[in-house]
């Protein structure tokens, strides 16, 4: 999820920017949004109203009194859950296939093996190591500790030994 950035309801990003170099482990998990557990509603469907227009989102991850909705391309909202409504309406293509990886990732936890989906085609096996708001920390077969957006993750079959 490297390309989307949440937004206050202020419209302020609250993901720092892209780090320069090789980010440590730290570094990593404040990309990713920290470590945190996998929310109950992560996946559902909701709609909220921005600047006097409805938008439909999919529910990411709670933090505090607030709660990170996707929206269409790439982008996170930060919104009090009063204002989210739950949706039950036809979604477009994109947010399903969101909706979809939220479900799967929701499923993962510490030590599992997964594969991580490349941009380019193929697949990497790793361990999660930390589960976090906006995807994880795994560590691949060849010891190398990289962070992974949910959207990249999935099972490989078994927990690691």
């Amino acid at each position: 999820m490297t390309a989307a950035r949440a937004r206050n309801n202020l419209g302020q990003s609250v993901v720092p920017p892209k780090l320069s170099g090789a980010p440590t482990v730290d570094e990593m998990r404040i990309r990713l949004g920290g470590r945190a557990r996998t929310v109950a509603r992560a996946g559902e469907l909701v709609s909220f109203v921005e600047a006097g227009e409805t938008r439909i989102g999919v529910i990411v991850a709670s933090a505090g009194a607030c709660v990170d909705v996707w929206i269409v391309p790439a982008d996170l909202r930060r919104i009090p859950p009063a204002d989210l409504h739950h949706c039950d309406g036809p979604a477009g293509r994109d947010l399903q296939e969101v909706v979809m990886s939220l479900k799967i990732f929701a499923s993962l936890w510490e030590g599992q093996r997964v594969l991580i989906a490349s941009r380019y085609g193929g697949s990497i096996t790793a361990t999660v190591r930390h589960k976090c708001r906006y995807g994880a920390i795994v560590v691949r077969d060849d010891g190398v500790v990289m962070g992974a957006g949910f959207r990249a993750l999935f099972p490989a079959g078994g927990a690691a030994c």
